[in-house]
């Protein structure tokens, strides 16, 4: 069983803990993930078995498409969303032109520079990434 098995992994558990799951299910030995995610956030975790794991560092550099929920306006001591409110403000500046729900899509740079990465810095953003999945699109982390 040589095989690339796209994993959905839930909130919870961490990568590697899926990836240990799958080779006792399996009754594999070698086995592993092409990237991470972090145990606040679920989606698809691909996972090589065997000899394809040859193919993870040439997977692991694709492009990957992240879709993140957000609050804004929001500063936490743990600067994601399980932490204490330490600070409040004004989000309507980041939220302008996002339309009557409030969402907006941006990836690559765009995406990082909104997320207080570079030298943009605005309001503090905290939230969990939901989905992971191959795309033309890329962000390179829901955190920065």
């Amino acid at each position: 069983m040589n095989n690339i098995v796209n994993l959905y992994k839930p909130v919870g558990p961490s990568s590697f803990f899926m990836v240990q799951s799958v080779k006792r299910a399996l009754k594999i030995k070698k086995a592993g993930h092409i990237g991470t995610l972090d145990p606040k956030a679920e989606g698809v975790l691909p996972i090589c078995l065997n000899r394809s794991t040859r193919l993870i560092q040439f997977l692991v550099s694709l492009p990957k498409v992240y879709r993140a929920n957000m609050t804004l306006g929001i500063a936490t001591d743990t600067q994601d969303a399980t932490g204490q409110v330490t600070a409040t403000g004004d989000a309507t500046a980041a939220t302008a032109g996002f339309g009557d729900n409030n969402t907006a899509t941006a990836t690559g740079d765009d995406a990082f520079a909104f997320a207080g990465g570079g030298d943009n810095n605005p309001a503090t953003a905290t939230g969990a990434c939901t989905a992971l999945a191959f795309g033309d699109d890329q962000t390179d982390s829901c955190t920065p």
